[in-house]
């Protein structure tokens, strides 16, 4: 989508904001109507809404999303979606984001979010837009200036999907262990504490909740959502860390299962595969929704779930065979070589794909899963154990399919 067309696209949504008798296609058709009326080759579509909203009397204020804001700047409109705010005796610290995440304060005893739901897009009126914190962008309200809603509120997970950029500031994925309870001192004196623990969704880091005070405990196995976060480096590599106040939503996972028996392998919604073993209760299911859980490296405990019998609406993580990371991956291949027998105990299948050629090596007792695949064929493995460099390991967890 071009500038111009990004910016019909803006203004045609607050018209309708504003307008509940008109309509997309009402306008479009407006606009159609109004190009052929002046005649070809001289109105754009932009261009002919103008001359409509004129005719209907409505008067558009302009907006400033916050990834076009670059330097301080005074009386700014600003339209972004709220995700979390923190009120204090004399100003209220918040997080607002677009595309681009930045911090807010109003300065004022007033509460002005409380009616607000997190999530909400929000209109800002006379802001100030000025260096704070490590002389970072921050935006300024005070009395002069106006809170409102629109009617559009939108959950973390839906701001996931609506910005490319929003990965780097709202954290989605599974718990990890091991769970804990960490402390630091405050620039009082005074002692704080927070919840560490890690987050798997493509990657793997550590992740720390400063001062949570949620009622739902962090727990192994649940979908954790939250915002703002910043990522730095630590002992632990990159480390992330949610910047107060923040927002957490935690839910059960949902997997999809694969295999029978006591071995069995969970496929979350991030495409990673976990060697796992399910309680009875859930044997038997396509795919399960986690109540309890826990890590037992490299077996994935799952103590309480509920039956979920509905496959999920995506597909695995498919990984090049030549760039496969260590551990447990979920891959697509072509087979390019019928199972060879290297040694009495090692055999061994050429595979590839547009990424290059790599190899399954398997042990005489687990050969069986892989002899009858043929030279040519489209194969779906979960749960192989990647060597790197395009070597995998079949195990007693590997779930193959054809495709």
């Amino acid at each position: 989508m071009n500038a111009e067309n990004e910016k019909l696209t803006r203004i045609i949504d607050r018209v309708l904001e504003s307008r509940k008798d008109l309509t997309k296609d009402k306008l479009m058709e407006l606009i159609k109507e109004k190009k052929q009326q002046i005649g070809a080759g001289y109105l754009t579509d932009l261009g002919a809404l103008y001359l409509i909203l004129n005719e209907l009397g409505i008067k558009l204020e302009e907006y400033t999303k916050l990834s076009e804001i670059t330097a301080e700047k005074k009386g700014v409109n600003l339209t972004a979606y709220l995700l979390s705010y923190k009120k204090y005796e004399k100003r209220t610290v918040f997080y607002i984001y677009d595309e681009y995440l930045m911090r807010g304060i109003y300065w004022g005893e007033e509460d002005v979010f409380k009616s607000i739901p997190l999530g909400s897009k929000i209109i800002l009126k006379n802001a100030q837009v000025k260096k704070g914190n490590k002389e970072q962008l921050e935006v300024h309200l005070n009395s002069q200036s106006s809170v409102s809603t629109t009617n559009e509120v939108l959950k973390l997970e839906e701001l996931l999907l609506k910005s490319p950029n929003a990965k780097n500031f709202i954290i989605r994925g599974i718990v990890e262990g091991p769970v804990k309870k960490v402390s630091y001192k405050k620039k009082d004196g005074s002692e704080g504490s927070g919840v560490s623990f890690f987050v798997k969704n493509i990657t793997r880091y550590r992740a720390v909740l400063w001062d949570y005070e949620y009622e739902v405990p962090i727990e192994e196995g649940l979908t954790i959502t939250a915002a703002p976060a910043l990522i730095r480096k630590s002992d632990y590599g990159q480390e992330v860390s949610f910047l107060k106040p923040y927002t957490v939503i935690l839910a059960p996972s949902i997997m999809e299962v694969y295999g029978a028996g006591e071995n069995i392998l969970l496929l979350d919604e991030f495409g990673n595969v976990r060697p796992s073993k399910l309680n009875s209760e859930c044997a038997g299911s396509e795919s399960v929704i986690l109540k309890k859980a826990r890590f037992q490296f490299p077996i994935f405990i799952v103590e309480e779930c509920l039956k979920h019998n509905a496959k999920l609406n995506y597909q695995p993580l498919l990984q090049k065979v030549t760039s496969a990371e260590k551990g447990y991956v979920s891959l697509d291949f072509i087979v390019l070589s019928e199972l060879v027998m290297r040694t009495p105990d090692k055999y061994e299948m050429m595979i590839g794909d547009d990424s290059g050629e790599g190899k399954i090596l398997a042990s005489s007792e687990l050969s069986s899963k892989l002899k009858d695949f043929k030279v040519g064929e489209k194969v779906r493995a979960l749960g192989l154990w990647s060597l790197g460099e395009g070597s995998f390991m079949a195990n007693e967890y590997t779930y193959f399919t054809k495709v």
